[in-house]
């Protein structure tokens, strides 16, 4: 089937799904974009864009907006928590040394460019998907206002909650990781002094090995206006409905008791109005991610810890992987998801494994090549599994 023949439909706008369709729009692809949600918000906190990330923001005409609008990573400062000891400090050299620059910006401004990608007569709101089937061996997608789609290929970029995984392959069975995670964004003002130390651009504050407990801060604008904040403490229990809850800055400060007077004065620094605490669970991730005419990505078949900082990036790796797949193979799409899948479930497993033990990666030692060195677009495929 010709490509401009192939109707392709992408369930959830969030990063990957919007990665997936505008790589397949700009291969002439027939590609639509169903988002849930009323309207694109700017939400979210700072994110960090790996060079593994930056390189799709490459491909889809992007990266130069976040190289004026974002921070470059210089260096990444590891500290230890109560002497201030300098662990590790890694010369990041992003573009020389991985072939894109390694940046800093917010997560609500990195998603509005790679939505802006794709063509906005193709994307419809208000699509909460609520039902899948095949009828006469095409997919039937039913949304949740009675509205139907009947597209050649399905992908499934709907997020932790997917729907489709769940219709497919079961609901997730998400195992609370007895930690909790702080984000912060607040004026540098707040800050005092503390605000003009160079080392504000990038340092993360480590607990004893086995703790999990961390403390990350970085500005992400260049005018470095604005100061974001990231922790990790342990807690038993997650009582709270939803996934989010009212910001525990006193229970940050009685992790860290006795931290260095630095630390201590950036958690003082985060207004609680301004913060808020998230509980993380982990799933495993699936073993197949594609069923038939459905190809899945993101956090729908690896929900990723944020400890790596990659959650982003793995999903926006699987939207231009599937993407470059599906257009090297336009003819034979059961090839074209063996090998999405063969250059993906392993990779994503593996920094899944690592941000589950996110106290060793980039503390004291720096081996960050075997990710920030990928390519998704232009590196090398490895073959599909027979």
């Amino acid at each position: 089937m010709s490509k401009a023949n192939l109707k392709i439909a992408v369930v959830g706008a969030g990063l990957g799904g919007s990665t997936a369709a505008a790589l397949l729009q700009r291969q002439g692809f027939d590609t639509t974009l169903y988002e849930q949600a009323p309207a694109f918000g700017r939400v979210g906190a700072a994110i960090h864009l790996g060079p593994n990330l930056v390189k799709v923001l490459r491909i889809l005409g992007l990266e130069q907006k976040f190289l004026n609008t974002s921070v470059a990573m210089k260096n990444w400062v590891s500290r230890k928590w109560d002497t201030g000891e300098t662990l590790l400090d890694y010369e990041v050299d992003g573009e020389n040394r991985f072939g894109a620059h390694y940046l800093q910006a917010h997560r609500g401004d990195f998603h509005a460019a790679v939505t802006g990608a794709v063509d906005p007569e193709t994307v419809v709101f208000n699509k909460k998907l609520v039902g899948y089937e095949l009828k006469d061996g095409k997919p039937l997608l039913t949304f949740e206002d009675g509205s139907t789609a009947t597209p050649d290929i399905v992908i499934g970029a709907d997020g932790v909650n997917s729907k489709l995984r769940t219709i497919l392959a079961g609901a997730p069975k998400p195992v609370f990781m007895k930690q909790v995670a702080h984000r912060s964004i607040f004026p540098t003002e707040l800050l005092g002094k503390l605000g003009d130390q160079e080392t504000g651009l990038y340092t993360k504050w480590w607990g004893e090995k086995g703790e999990h407990r961390m403390v990350n801060h970085y500005f992400f604008t260049p005018d470095r206006k604005e100061f974001f904040v990231y922790t990790s403490t342990p807690r038993e229990t997650w009582d709270f409905e939803g996934s989010s809850a009212p910001a525990d800055i006193e229970g940050i400060l009685h992790a860290f008791d006795g931290a260095h007077p630095d630390l201590v004065q950036v958690v003082k620094a985060m207004p609680p109005e301004r913060s808020s605490m998230w509980s993380q669970f982990i799933c495993e991730p699936l073993e197949k991610w594609t069923h038939g005419p459905i190809a899945m990505l993101g956090d729908a078949v690896h929900p990723m810890p944020p400890y790596l900082g990659q959650g982003a990036a793995m999903a926006v790796e699987d939207g231009a992987m599937l993407a470059r797949c599906i257009g090297a193979f336009p003819d034979d799409i059961d090839h074209a998801f063996r090998v999405y899948e063969a250059n993906r479930i392993a990779r994503t497993a593996k920094v899944q494994y690592t941000a589950r033990n996110h106290d060793i990666w980039l503390r004291d030692f720096a081996d960050p090549d075997w990710i920030f060195g990928y390519d998704a677009w232009d590196g090398p495929l490895e073959k599909a599994v027979a």
